[in-house]
């Protein structure tokens, strides 16, 4: 059970992100166990390629102040960038 674990850092993959609606997917149960790895984790990390940012999709499991930091591609647009910094969401951006 998830209820009796913690952990230091942990990467969640998205299939939604966006500044308004947060963190978003389409499973139920994927956002259940998400929410709760969120809620045991010191540190949390999204990983999310450039097509999954301004979408929304049907199951929320996270707003954009339960992440410390998001890993995407260095192709971001500059709006989305500040953004995240303006929530001091750090950016991982890589090749």
């Amino acid at each position: 059970s998830l209820n009796s674990i913690r952990v230091d850092k942990a990467f969640i993959g998205t299939n939604a992100i966006d500044i308004s609606a947060g963190l978003t997917t389409p499973n139920m149960l994927e956002a259940s166990i998400k929410q709760k790895m969120i809620s045991v984790a010191n540190k949390v990390y999204i990983l999310a390629d450039n097509s999954k940012f301004e979408r929304v999709s049907f199951a929320k499991f996270g707003k954009l102040s339960d992440i410390d930091a998001c890993i995407t591609g260095d192709n971001l647009p500059e709006s989305i960038k500040r953004d995240f910094q303006s929530k001091n969401i750090k950016l991982y951006l890589v090749k």
